[in-house]
């Protein structure tokens, strides 16, 4: 089960900041006009609770990519981000699949200038 952001209980300044380091790191992958998928680790400092980008892939092509979350020390994994370059900023069943096997629950996906994150159950 999914639930899209707007409806959840994360709370808006954790979204507003999810959104945005995932529109940042879109904005870098799409301007070096690269087509493959990038995926990066959304870390959160356990002492500050900002949020870090922790451990960085990019997949062989437009449709996947491997990522073994990872964090600065200090931080915990609190969920994935990555690209969709020729899709939809929506979680296919493979993401979300994914998700769950690592015990991650915040996932953001950006597609076309779109970011959305989710919590997956």
């Amino acid at each position: 089960m999914t639930r899209q952001n707007e409806n959840d209980g994360w709370g808006w300044l954790l979204i507003l900041a999810l959104i945005g380091i995932a529109k940042t790191a879109f904005l870098r992958a799409e301007s070096t006009e690269d087509f493959r998928e990038h995926a990066f680790t959304i870390c959160k400092d356990r002492q500050t609770g900002q949020l870090v980008k922790g451990s960085q892939a990019i997949g062989d092509s437009a449709v996947h990519v491997n990522i073994m979350p990872s964090c600065p020390d200090g931080c915990a994994p609190l969920g994935l981000w990555h690209s969709h370059p020729v899709g939809v900023p929506q979680a296919s069943n493979s993401d979300i699949f994914e998700m769950k096997r690592l015990g991650l629950q915040h996932l953001c996906i950006s597609s076309g200038g779109i970011t959305r994150c989710q919590e997956v159950r």
